[in-house]
């Protein structure tokens, strides 16, 4: 493992109480973390996975994941508001090509943060835009149309974007988020992950220069770990969801928490079914955590080999496992916490809930059904899982 990714990871433990001082608050007041984002590019957490030979950290997999997991203990917002940076980095690693595979090494090494605007909420079939990207008389081009699910847009300072040019060929670009033309939104409206940024973007008539469109392999050319390490990301958040409520539920039952009338002890921290509800939430987040981990070492291989498809092949079934056994983890520990408190438990003043709502909503990126037919189907009759993003 690079030695300079170690040295980030020490960074963010380090500066992780800070991160999570307020979380709870903000979610309430509905404050973005900005600040937690300017901490994290303090410690160059977005250079982790930019090779060495480009100024970057040159971390593993696993260290991305070990990162996220550790952002999300303290604040799940944050950790997914910068998934879009890394989901970035990785395609121009492996899918990068011509001077796309170079160019923009030097703009994130710099403190550039990448945010997403390419999904629409719109169109028949999730995947499917009708934003446009053509190309104008002096060269440059032109992006007109509506993104949803922005994550990270509104801590950005470029944004990558797609649209469809005359021909109905799919482009992609990236382009500075405050550019003549854009207006991104804070509304998204989700129960969870409210302080994402995950908003609407408006394009109007925005210019884009030419040099800033980007040349990617296909995901169809080749199967690559691309889809496994967005996928991964999520289920990382996750599992820093279920190690946040097991903090907080430890902390409530230490000082806020009474014993019930009925109860058997005088103080709700020795009632033996208020710790066994906490023990069981500690000892899910602990298999989650683990379960990510196992999955990222899975990755790791494949991004070592990135033209053996076999071992893609075996990290993307991995990553589908995880995204199955994390969810079934996280989601019943999240609702249990209550199990360990009476009504006081509930106040919005404690916000326990958002941990729920939180991991509810992570979950809801992706049918867990198509994950575990993805294995079975895999593993039975020995077919691939679609060559998409979302394996």
């Amino acid at each position: 493992m690079s030695q300079q990714a170690e040295k980030i990871l020490t960074a963010l433990n380090a500066i992780l109480p800070l991160l999570g001082a307020h979380a709870a608050a903000s979610e309430r007041q509905r404050k973005l973390p900005f600040d937690g984002l300017g901490l994290l590019r303090t410690i160059r957490l977005f250079t982790l996975r930019v090779p060495e030979e480009y100024g970057g950290a040159g971390g593993t997999l696993h260290q991305q994941m070990a990162a996220i997991t550790a952002i999300a203990s303290v604040d799940s917002n944050l950790a997914q508001a910068i998934r879009p940076h890394f989901f970035f980095i990785e395609e121009l690693r492996v899918h990068g090509l011509g001077s796309t595979a170079t160019a923009w090494w030097p703009t994130i090494v710099a403190g550039a943060v990448i945010g997403n605007a390419l999904s629409e909420a719109t169109t028949s079939r999730v995947g499917d835009i009708t934003s446009t990207l053509i190309k104008q008389p002096d060269g440059s081009w032109q992006l007109n149309g509506v993104k949803a699910y922005s994550t990270g847009s509104l801590f950005a300072s470029l944004l990558y974007v797609a649209g469809q040019d005359a021909d109905g060929v799919r482009r992609t670009a990236l382009i500075p988020a405050n550019r003549v033309g854009i207006t991104l939104n804070d509304d998204w409206d989700g129960m969870g992950q409210r302080l994402t940024a995950s908003g609407t973007s408006i394009f109007k008539q925005v210019r884009v220069e030419a040099d800033e469109l980007l040349s990617f392999h296909s995901l169809d050319e080749r199967f690559t770990h691309i889809g496994g390490q967005r996928q991964l990301f999520l289920s990382a958040v996750l599992a820093g969801i279920a190690l946040n409520a097991s903090s907080d539920i430890n902390r409530y039952l230490s000082a806020k928490a009474r014993p019930s009338a009925h109860g058997l002890t005088e103080k709700a921290s020795e009632d033996p079914f208020f710790l066994r509800t906490a023990g069981d939430v500690s000892s899910a987040a602990w298999a989650a955590r683990a379960v990510v981990l196992a999955a990222a070492d899975s990755l790791d291989v494949a991004a070592r080999q990135i033209d053996n498809e076999a071992a893609a092949l075996c990290a993307a079934i991995d990553v589908a496992r995880a995204q199955v056994a994390v969810a079934d983890l996280v989601l019943p520990a999240t609702t249990r916490i209550f199990n360990a408190g009476g009504a006081s438990a509930v106040r919005d003043e404690l916000n326990l809930h958002r941990h729920w709502r939180n991991a509810q909503t992570v979950v809801a990126h992706n049918p867990l059904d198509y994950k575990r037919w993805a294995v079975a189907n895999w593993e039975v009759n020995n077919i691939q899982p679609p060559r998409t993003s979302y394996f």
